[in-house]
């Protein structure tokens, strides 16, 4: 799952005993990732005792966690510790930011469908049998509408005709 695992001893030998441990202790860190990480573990050996450093890099993230104990093997499993709860903080900020966008996302369609149907005043359903244009006429001059939407029998498509005065209409094609 890690693209790469490194450590790196300051003023210190890796043993096989300490490298081993410290891959065993990062492996834990493995079913917290999504993807494919850079892992970099820093040992060292100073005045105030040995410290452990772990830097996590990838997938949009980089993390760091340090702990300084008077042994090499408490330190490693500080820092991992500490490593593993930075994950969790982080994985729990993207899910939070993640809740955050989608709700926001449903309340501004929501809002938007509401103002829709605030500008809207009527509805009225067309009839589904093809008519003529002929017949649209007859119709519209029958009932003094302004206009009539229609399908229209020869083109199968919703047209629109409408009175411009003086017994003159003027038809809209889809």
């Amino acid at each position: 799952m890690f693209l790469q695992l490194t450590i790196t001893g300051r003023h210190i030998e890796i043993t096989e005993a300490i490298r081993a441990y410290a891959e065993k202790r990062v492996e834990k860190l493995k079913k917290y990732s999504d993807g494919l990480f850079d892992v970099h573990v820093i040992m060292e050996v100073g005045k105030k005792g040995q410290s452990v450093e772990i830097t996590l890099s990838g997938a949009g993230c980089n993390l760091n966690s340090k702990e300084t104990t008077a042994d090499m093997y408490e330190s490693i499993d500080k820092a991992v510790d500490k490593m593993e709860s930075q994950i969790k903080k982080h994985r729990e900020k993207i899910k939070a930011r993640k809740t955050t966008a989608c709700m926001m996302k449903e309340i501004e369609e929501s809002e938007l469908v509401e103002e829709l149907e605030e500008k809207i005043i009527g509805r009225r359903k067309i009839d589904g049998k093809p008519i003529s244009e002929e017949e649209a006429i007859i119709h519209l001059e029958t009932t003094k509408m302004v206009f009539h939407a229609f399908i229209n029998q020869e083109t199968d498509r919703v047209n629109v005709l409408y009175c411009c005065g003086e017994g003159r209409f003027r038809l809209l094609e889809s």
